[in-house]
């Protein structure tokens, strides 16, 4: 790993993440990680969300999430889908390393759905109703969801129109030290485009994502400094159509932020990719016992859902 720090997330040493959300003022709440990593707040609407990735490496019951870090080999690709191998990583790329205190980690869709939890103690993994009212929130007119992309959300399982700069932080000043980890500058496209402004609070910056093999997108690290890539907590599906080879035909979705648009939009990807996880507070759910193997936790119906549609 290329300028991998000798103690990430130790308890000995806890981060304090994210100090930039300036715009919207967050509480004094100091939400704790498992591995002592503090992170800060906001309030949206009727939801409270991190205003950073998630930068674990522990599950909540303390057991180690798997790393890799090496740039060349597969990662995380030779473990099936219905197994309980869940992984980690960052950037082995020299330009992108020095970037991960700003951008968070990335981890595969085990770590998303696995019962042990990641998220901080009372926080979760949001899904996609919760995601579709955050929108709903910052873009009431331009969001809609669509499950069963029947095409009603232009092709995507959900979609905003101008969510975006809301959401995307501004970068005054970088939290990377320099503008490299920020969303550019006004780029040349079709779709609408306004200047990141970050009245959300939740400074989301262009994290990119793992894919487990170059073998699809001839790249690992993919979009860095270009887009966001963060999880939500769904069933994943068997994807039959043949966009995907044989062996990664397992999908789950995610949310993406565009560089060139003010578009949010849901879709789904391999479970094998890594992406960041954005975690949100628990509503008052009653107590619960651990779901049974194949099912995972849903926050946002309080219940039990099955892992796999």
């Amino acid at each position: 790993m290329t300028n991998r720090p000798k103690i990430r997330g130790g308890k000995e040493i806890p981060k304090i993440i994210n100090r930039y959300n300036h715009n919207t003022p967050t509480s004094l709440e100091n939400v704790i990680d498992i591995d002592g990593n503090i992170y800060e707040a906001v309030t949206i609407g009727n939801q409270r969300w991190l205003t950073s990735n998630l930068q674990v490496t522990h599950f909540n019951n303390g057991d180690e999430i798997y790393e890799r870090f090496d740039y060349y080999d597969p990662w995380c690709e030779d473990y099936p889908v219905d197994s309980y191998w869940a992984c980690w990583g960052m950037y082995d790329v020299p330009e992108y390393s020095i970037f991960y205190d700003a951008l968070g980690f990335h981890y595969n869709w085990r770590v998303v759905q696995d019962r042990r939890g990641v998220c901080p103690e009372g926080w979760h993994v949001p899904s996609m109703n919760e995601w579709y009212e955050l929108l709903v929130t910052l873009d009431p007119e331009g969001t809609c969801i669509d499950p069963e992309d029947a095409g009603g959300c232009g092709g995507w399982h959900m979609r905003s129109l101008s969510a975006g700069p809301a959401m995307k932080e501004d970068c005054n000043p970088s939290p990377c030290g320099n503008d490299e980890c920020c969303w550019d500058e006004e780029p040349e496209g079709e779709y609408e485009w306004e200047p990141p402004t970050n009245e959300s609070g939740l400074s989301i910056l262009p994290n990119g994502y793992r894919y487990h093999t170059d073998s699809w997108n001839h790249c690992n690290w993919c979009s860095v400094s270009r887009h966001a890539y963060i999880w939500s907590l769904d069933p994943v599906h068997h994807y039959t159509s043949g966009q995907y080879d044989e062996y990664d035909n397992y999908i789950a979705n995610y949310i993406k932020l565009y560089k060139t648009a003010d578009m949010v939009i849901m879709a789904p990807i391999t479970v094998h990719s890594g992406m960041a996880i954005r975690c949100m507070k628990n509503l008052s759910c009653p107590p619960h016992i651990d779901c049974p193997r194949g099912q995972m936790w849903d926050e946002s119906i309080c219940s039990c859902i099955n892992a796999f549609g």
